[in-house]
């Protein structure tokens, strides 16, 4: 009587085709929430300067700027790069005193901000925690990658911040 002593190569292949297949579908989900859990942070992170930018102001009883510095530790109008909060009591727009650096938010390539009013390249809060020269707006986040979806911060006419998320409304990133 011949024993079984193994599988045979139909059965083999049968079973490593099948086990390949469900390893790519689950795959392909995968890399979604990665890269759902990857936007999200980076919407948290920008909200977190936001909120962290607020507290200052009025915690250190200044005037507190949030933006984009370009070589010359002055505000840039382009919001792509790493977000920086600073005291900013001469109201210069720019960092001057490496002291007055309260944090650096480095965000992940390919993130695109977009702000409402469009024409700020900066994001001021008075020693109230109040927005100092505009009442409120949003900031449009866009992921980058194969996320096509925007998250927005609101900021409200006192100065507090909340998260938008998608809801299949104007949440398009182009």
């Amino acid at each position: 009587m011949h024993r079984y002593h193994g599988f045979k190569l139909l059965e083999l292949t049968f079973v490593l085709l099948l086990l390949g297949l469900l390893l790519n579908l689950g795959g392909q989900g995968l890399v979604g929430l990665v890269q759902t859990t990857q936007a999200r942070a980076t919407v948290h992170q920008i909200h977190t300067a936001f909120r962290l930018a607020r507290q200052t102001a009025v915690e250190e009883r200044q005037l507190t700027t949030l933006c984009v510095l370009d070589a010359d530790n002055q505000c840039q109008a382009d919001w792509q790069g790493t977000l920086t909060v600073f005291l900013d009591p001469d109201n210069t727009r720019r960092l001057t005193d490496p002291a007055q650096l309260v944090r650096q938010f480095e965000l992940t390539a390919g993130v695109r901000l977009s702000t409402h009013p469009s024409i700020r390249a900066y994001h001021q809060y008075d020693l109230l925690g109040q927005p100092r020269g505009a009442t409120g707006g949003h900031v449009r986040i866009c992921p980058g990658g194969q996320l096509q979806e925007a998250a927005r911060i609101i900021i409200g006419p006192g100065g507090r911040t909340r998260v938008e998320w998608p809801d299949n409304t104007d949440s398009t990133c182009s």
